[in-house]
């Protein structure tokens, strides 16, 4: 009886952890998204998550706008979150800011891609540029220049100063390379634009972010927070069966998880914590030298770790949740 209970719970548990290629199809949606990008540091994860989202589902509507990212800059405006103390928030309020507002296109507001020779050899990539920008913000509201005011001689030569240093580094941005003068001046006297979060999402984002903006209305709003979650505990096989079905209704899925934990030992690409929590998107499965792997499209970059073609139970072992678009 020993003997036959032993078994059972051997052929039980062989069964319970049974990944197969039956339960891991090949399915990649790869191709619907644009070059990957690089956070940079910044904790906006969720946003590029929410941003590749709605850039697959833009494609899935119009094939022209395969491969084209749309901005998740743009899908953060609502919570003007670039370089705020906590920039996290959740792939629910991107998709959320989209069906409310619409999106523009990435190189329309543009999250900074060219280095500097400003910043120091170890950082020249977006926040450095993000950081300098502040700095030079900041450094601008001291000298209490208004519309009112800026026509005074020794104002004017301070003004002209500041639109010449904002404009060199605002021409790092692919979204303002032609920004002229004017507009910076514009920027800088604008009554309605009190603080750095205003001014930095203004001065980043060109005229077409306005003009030429993607619908997303068709968004269901009440699935938006419906989220599947697949907690730790629960079985790997049980995971991989809710990845399958969700990507078997043919959309990419926004999957968080808890970095630190997934990938010890990160340093600077995740904030500190017990969990570290990130926002990816999962854009593909298949059955690959006998284990079930996932497609992880994130956003540190296409050389950065957790990118590509992943384990299953690498990436699934420390899940929180899945998200997924669904529309009206």
């Amino acid at each position: 009886m020993k003997w036959l209970i032993l078994s059972v719970l051997i052929s039980f548990s062989s069964f319970s952890q049974d990944i197969d290629q039956t339960s891991c199809p090949n399915i990649d949606y790869s191709d619907r998204f644009g070059p990957v990008q690089d956070q940079d540091g910044h904790g906006l994860c969720w946003a590029f998550a929410s941003s590749a989202l709605l850039s697959e589902d833009a494609c899935l509507r119009d094939k022209n706008y395969c491969g084209v990212n749309i901005s998740p800059l743009d899908v953060s405006s609502c919570q003007k979150s670039l370089l705020a103390k906590n920039e996290g928030r959740s792939i629910s309020q991107g998709l959320q800011c989209a069906q409310s507002n619409g999106a523009c296109f990435e190189k329309d507001f543009s999250f900074i891609t060219q280095g500097s020779i400003l910043c120091s050899l170890s950082n020249t990539g977006p926040r450095c540029i993000h950081e300098k920008l502040k700095d030079l913000y900041q450094e601008y509201q001291t000298t209490q220049i208004t519309p009112e005011n800026c026509q005074e001689e020794a104002n004017a030569k301070k003004l002209n100063k500041f639109v010449d240093e904002f404009r060199d580094l605002l021409k790092r941005s692919v979204s303002r390379n032609d920004i002229s003068d004017e507009a910076v001046k514009t920027l800088l006297l604008d009554p309605k634009i009190k603080n750095w979060s205003s001014f930095l999402y203004s001065a980043l984002k060109n005229e077409r972010c306005a003009a030429e903006r993607i619908d997303y209305s068709n968004i269901d709003q009440s699935k938006i927070y419906n989220m599947t979650v697949i907690k730790g505990k629960v079985p790997l096989e049980k995971k991989v069966e809710h990845v399958k079905t969700m990507l078997e209704k043919g959309r990419s899925i926004g999957y968080t998880f808890c970095a630190n934990e997934t990938l010890p030992g990160l340093s600077g690409l995740i904030a500190s914590g017990t969990c570290g929590s990130h926002a990816v998107v999962i854009n593909g499965m298949r059955w690959h030298k006998g284990e079930c792997q996932l497609n992880i499209r994130n956003s540190w970059g296409k050389n950065g770790p957790l990118h590509g073609w992943i384990s299953a139970k690498k990436i699934l072992k420390h899940s929180t949740g899945l998200q997924q678009i669904a529309t009206k």
